[in-house]
């Protein structure tokens, strides 16, 4: 396993665990747009795995419809990271694209 599915793994578990504080989500969501940010397309197998749980949980409501501005503008830039990674292979539908 790489270094960097090992990072994304654990900023995963800490977006599954989330306290509602608003810098705490910010903080966890600036890692994975980080870590992500470093991800080159297209992405291997084992990738794609991690991925896929990254991908369910930015589309939860708890993240889409927070109350905070800055909360909704880190989760649209972890998302656009995640499409940048997958092109030409979108892993967000069109329902969960209009969210």
């Amino acid at each position: 396993m790489s270094y960097l599915t090992r990072q994304l793994m654990d900023v995963v578990n800490k977006l599954f665990h989330l306290s509602s504080s608003t810098p705490d989500i910010l903080n966890v969501l600036m890692q994975m747009e980080k870590v992500l940010s470093r991800v080159q397309p297209p992405p291997y197998q084992a990738m794609v795995k991690v991925l896929h749980p990254i991908i369910l949980a930015l589309t939860a409501e708890k993240l889409v419809k927070h109350p905070d501005v800055n909360v909704n503008i880190s989760v649209v830039c972890c998302i656009c990271e995640i499409i940048r990674i997958m092109v030409p292979n979108t892993p967000y539908n069109h329902e969960q694209m209009k969210v």
